[in-house]
Protein backbone atom coordinates (compact mmCIF):
# COMPACT_ATOMS: atom_id res chain seq x y z
CA UNK A 1 0.00 0.00 0.00
CA UNK A 2 1.39 3.37 -0.97
CA UNK A 3 1.88 5.64 2.03
CA UNK A 4 0.43 9.12 2.10
CA UNK A 5 2.76 11.99 2.61
CA UNK A 6 2.50 13.86 5.88
CA UNK A 7 0.26 16.90 5.81
CA UNK A 8 2.03 20.25 5.45
CA UNK A 9 2.58 22.47 8.44
CA UNK A 10 -0.41 24.54 9.44
CA UNK A 11 -0.17 27.98 11.00
CA UNK A 12 -1.34 27.86 14.60
CA UNK A 13 -4.58 29.70 15.26
CA UNK A 14 -5.13 31.58 18.49
CA UNK A 15 -6.28 29.12 21.14
CA UNK A 16 -5.37 26.01 19.16
CA UNK A 17 -2.31 23.85 18.75
CA UNK A 18 -1.43 21.46 15.95
CA UNK A 19 1.67 19.47 15.08
CA UNK A 20 3.89 20.20 12.11
CA UNK A 21 2.80 16.81 10.80
CA UNK A 22 -0.19 14.93 12.17
CA UNK A 23 0.29 11.56 13.80
CA UNK A 24 -1.44 8.23 13.45
CA UNK A 25 -3.44 6.81 16.31
CA UNK A 26 -1.23 4.57 18.38
CA UNK A 27 -0.98 2.98 21.78
CA UNK A 28 -3.57 0.48 22.98
CA UNK A 29 -3.49 -0.24 26.67
CA UNK A 30 -1.82 -3.36 27.98
CA UNK A 31 -4.18 -6.13 29.02
CA UNK A 32 -4.05 -9.86 29.67
CA UNK A 33 -7.68 -10.19 28.67
CA UNK A 34 -8.83 -11.70 25.39
CA UNK A 35 -11.38 -8.90 24.88
CA UNK A 36 -11.14 -6.51 21.92
CA UNK A 37 -9.46 -3.21 22.83
CA UNK A 38 -11.61 -1.01 20.59
CA UNK A 39 -13.80 1.55 22.37
CA UNK A 40 -17.11 2.17 20.62
CA UNK A 41 -19.24 5.26 21.13
CA UNK A 42 -22.45 3.32 21.76
CA UNK A 43 -21.39 0.46 24.04
CA UNK A 44 -18.03 1.37 25.56
CA UNK A 45 -15.41 -1.32 25.05
CA UNK A 46 -16.11 -3.85 22.29
CA UNK A 47 -17.33 -7.15 23.76
CA UNK A 48 -15.91 -9.39 21.00
CA UNK A 49 -12.91 -11.66 21.51
CA UNK A 50 -9.52 -10.77 20.05
CA UNK A 51 -8.24 -12.49 16.94
CA UNK A 52 -5.06 -14.49 17.69
CA UNK A 53 -1.96 -12.32 17.99
CA UNK A 54 -3.85 -9.00 17.98
CA UNK A 55 -5.56 -6.66 20.45
CA UNK A 56 -8.73 -6.44 18.34
CA UNK A 57 -11.62 -8.60 17.16
CA UNK A 58 -11.84 -9.56 13.47
CA UNK A 59 -14.09 -6.56 12.71
CA UNK A 60 -11.94 -3.87 14.32
CA UNK A 61 -8.69 -5.49 13.25
CA UNK A 62 -9.88 -5.27 9.63
CA UNK A 63 -10.87 -1.61 10.10
CA UNK A 64 -7.50 -0.89 11.68
CA UNK A 65 -5.70 -2.38 8.69
CA UNK A 66 -7.94 -0.55 6.22
CA UNK A 67 -7.24 2.83 7.81
CA UNK A 68 -3.69 2.35 9.09
CA UNK A 69 -2.39 4.86 6.53
CA UNK A 70 -4.95 7.50 7.43
CA UNK A 71 -3.52 10.67 8.93
CA UNK A 72 -5.20 11.55 12.22
CA UNK A 73 -5.63 15.10 13.45
CA UNK A 74 -4.00 15.99 16.77
CA UNK A 75 -5.42 19.52 16.96
CA UNK A 76 -6.54 20.53 20.42
CA UNK A 77 -7.90 23.73 21.93
CA UNK A 78 -7.74 25.85 25.06
CA UNK A 79 -10.97 25.82 27.05
CA UNK A 80 -10.30 28.05 30.08
CA UNK A 81 -7.90 28.59 33.00
CA UNK A 82 -4.98 26.74 31.42
CA UNK A 83 -7.06 23.65 30.55
CA UNK A 84 -6.93 22.24 27.00
CA UNK A 85 -9.12 19.54 25.45
CA UNK A 86 -7.77 17.00 22.96
CA UNK A 87 -7.81 13.45 21.67
CA UNK A 88 -5.68 10.31 21.93
CA UNK A 89 -3.72 11.64 18.95
CA UNK A 90 -2.91 14.86 20.80
CA UNK A 91 -1.04 13.11 23.60
CA UNK A 92 1.01 11.15 21.05
CA UNK A 93 2.14 14.30 19.23
CA UNK A 94 5.25 15.94 20.75
CA UNK A 95 5.08 18.95 18.42
CA UNK A 96 1.51 19.75 19.46
CA UNK A 97 2.33 19.35 23.16
CA UNK A 98 5.40 21.59 22.87
CA UNK A 99 3.48 24.23 20.89
CA UNK A 100 1.07 24.72 23.80
CA UNK A 101 3.72 24.32 26.51
CA UNK A 102 1.77 21.47 28.09
CA UNK A 103 3.01 20.49 31.57
CA UNK A 104 0.41 17.85 32.50
CA UNK A 105 -1.81 15.24 30.86
CA UNK A 106 -4.90 13.60 32.36
CA UNK A 107 -6.00 10.70 30.17
CA UNK A 108 -9.58 9.43 30.46
CA UNK A 109 -9.62 7.46 27.18
CA UNK A 110 -8.94 3.91 28.44
CA UNK A 111 -6.02 3.74 25.96
CA UNK A 112 -2.58 3.85 27.56
CA UNK A 113 0.50 5.28 25.83
CA UNK A 114 3.39 3.02 24.91
CA UNK A 115 6.75 3.16 26.65
CA UNK A 116 8.19 5.26 23.81
CA UNK A 117 5.47 7.87 24.32
CA UNK A 118 5.99 7.84 28.09
CA UNK A 119 9.69 8.46 27.50
CA UNK A 120 8.71 11.45 25.35
CA UNK A 121 6.64 12.85 28.25
CA UNK A 122 9.63 12.52 30.57
CA UNK A 123 11.87 14.30 28.07
CA UNK A 124 9.39 17.16 27.72
CA UNK A 125 8.85 17.40 31.48
CA UNK A 126 5.18 16.42 31.23
CA UNK A 127 3.44 14.81 34.19
CA UNK A 128 1.13 11.99 32.99
CA UNK A 129 -1.91 10.69 34.90
CA UNK A 130 -4.63 8.26 33.85
CA UNK A 131 -8.07 7.36 35.18
CA UNK A 132 -7.68 3.78 33.96
CA UNK A 133 -7.16 1.33 36.81
CA UNK A 134 -6.73 -2.44 37.10
CA UNK A 135 -8.85 -4.52 39.44
CA UNK A 136 -6.53 -6.18 41.98
CA UNK A 137 -8.59 -9.36 42.21
CA UNK A 138 -9.62 -9.96 38.59
CA UNK A 139 -6.84 -8.06 36.79
CA UNK A 140 -9.44 -6.44 34.54
CA UNK A 141 -8.99 -2.86 33.39
CA UNK A 142 -11.54 -0.37 34.65
CA UNK A 143 -12.23 2.90 32.83
CA UNK A 144 -15.08 5.22 31.92
CA UNK A 145 -16.56 4.32 28.55
CA UNK A 146 -18.54 6.64 26.30
CA UNK A 147 -21.77 4.78 26.99
CA UNK A 148 -25.31 5.38 28.29
CA UNK A 149 -25.77 5.77 32.05
CA UNK A 150 -27.73 2.73 33.16
CA UNK A 151 -27.06 -0.85 34.26
CA UNK A 152 -23.46 -0.85 32.97
CA UNK A 153 -22.60 2.64 34.21
CA UNK A 154 -24.45 4.06 37.22
CA UNK A 155 -24.81 7.76 37.91
CA UNK A 156 -22.84 7.36 41.11
CA UNK A 157 -20.00 5.66 39.27
CA UNK A 158 -19.94 8.45 36.66
CA UNK A 159 -19.66 11.04 39.45
CA UNK A 160 -16.87 9.06 41.10
CA UNK A 161 -14.88 9.15 37.85
CA UNK A 162 -15.47 12.91 37.63
CA UNK A 163 -14.44 13.47 41.26
CA UNK A 164 -11.25 11.45 40.87
CA UNK A 165 -10.37 13.22 37.62
CA UNK A 166 -11.01 16.63 39.18
CA UNK A 167 -8.59 15.78 42.01
CA UNK A 168 -5.96 14.78 39.45
CA UNK A 169 -6.46 18.08 37.65
CA UNK A 170 -6.23 20.05 40.91
CA UNK A 171 -2.85 18.43 41.54
CA UNK A 172 -1.61 19.00 37.98
CA UNK A 173 0.50 21.87 36.74
CA UNK A 174 -1.01 24.05 33.99
CA UNK A 175 -1.13 24.23 31.06
CA UNK A 176 -2.71 20.78 31.07
CA UNK A 177 -4.48 18.75 28.39
CA UNK A 178 -7.43 16.49 29.17
CA UNK A 179 -8.01 13.81 26.55
CA UNK A 180 -10.27 10.90 25.76
CA UNK A 181 -10.41 9.06 22.44
CA UNK A 182 -11.79 11.90 20.30
CA UNK A 183 -12.09 14.82 22.73
CA UNK A 184 -15.89 14.95 22.56
CA UNK A 185 -17.59 13.39 25.59
CA UNK A 186 -15.46 11.93 28.38
CA UNK A 187 -12.71 14.56 28.36
CA UNK A 188 -15.30 17.32 27.92
CA UNK A 189 -17.27 15.97 30.88
CA UNK A 190 -14.17 16.00 33.07
CA UNK A 191 -13.25 19.54 32.02
CA UNK A 192 -16.81 20.70 32.78
CA UNK A 193 -16.73 18.97 36.18
CA UNK A 194 -13.40 20.67 36.96
CA UNK A 195 -14.67 24.15 36.03
CA UNK A 196 -17.83 23.57 38.08
CA UNK A 197 -15.90 22.27 41.09
CA UNK A 198 -12.93 24.66 41.18
CA UNK A 199 -14.34 27.84 39.64
CA UNK A 200 -17.96 27.34 40.79
CA UNK A 201 -19.21 27.70 37.21
CA UNK A 202 -22.76 26.65 36.40
CA UNK A 203 -22.84 23.84 33.87
CA UNK A 204 -24.25 26.13 31.18
CA UNK A 205 -21.13 28.35 31.38
CA UNK A 206 -18.73 25.40 31.38
CA UNK A 207 -20.56 23.92 28.39
CA UNK A 208 -20.30 27.26 26.55
CA UNK A 209 -16.52 27.27 27.02
CA UNK A 210 -16.32 23.72 25.67
CA UNK A 211 -18.50 24.49 22.64
CA UNK A 212 -16.35 27.49 21.75
CA UNK A 213 -13.14 25.48 22.19
CA UNK A 214 -14.29 22.61 19.99
CA UNK A 215 -15.44 25.03 17.30
CA UNK A 216 -11.73 25.73 16.84
CA UNK A 217 -11.25 21.98 16.36
CA UNK A 218 -14.26 21.81 13.99
CA UNK A 219 -15.72 19.04 16.11
CA UNK A 220 -18.86 18.59 18.23
CA UNK A 221 -18.76 18.36 22.00
CA UNK A 222 -20.87 16.60 24.65
CA UNK A 223 -23.00 14.57 22.26
CA UNK A 224 -23.71 11.96 24.96
CA UNK A 225 -27.09 13.07 26.35
CA UNK A 226 -26.71 10.98 29.50
CA UNK A 227 -23.44 12.73 30.35
CA UNK A 228 -25.06 16.13 29.74
CA UNK A 229 -27.97 15.22 32.02
CA UNK A 230 -25.60 13.99 34.74
CA UNK A 231 -23.42 17.11 34.52
CA UNK A 232 -26.46 19.38 34.73
CA UNK A 233 -26.97 17.91 38.22
CA UNK A 234 -23.28 17.70 39.17
CA UNK A 235 -23.52 20.89 41.27
CA UNK A 236 -26.03 19.05 43.52
CA UNK A 237 -23.50 16.23 43.93
CA UNK A 238 -20.77 18.75 44.81
CA UNK A 239 -23.03 20.52 47.30
CA UNK A 240 -23.88 17.20 48.94
CA UNK A 241 -20.17 16.33 49.25
CA UNK A 242 -19.36 19.73 50.77
CA UNK A 243 -22.20 19.40 53.29
CA UNK A 244 -21.04 15.91 54.26
CA UNK A 245 -17.45 17.12 54.69
CA UNK A 246 -18.67 19.97 56.92
CA UNK A 247 -20.55 17.65 59.26
CA UNK A 248 -17.68 15.15 59.39
CA UNK A 249 -15.42 17.95 60.64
Amino acid sequence: MKKRASSPSRKLKSGTASSASSTRRSGVYSSNEQQCSEITSAFGRCQNSCTPGTSFCHIHQRKKLEYEEKIFDSTFAHVAHGVWIGSIDTINDPDALKAAGIKSIVNISGWEPRSKTRAMYKKLGINYQTLTTRDRQTGKLRYLGDEPIGPRLSLGEFYRYMDRGVEMMKNSKAPMVINCHAGINRSASLVAAYLMSVYKMPFSHARHYLIEANKKRSIEVLTNRDFVSALSRYHEHLQHNRSRSFYVK
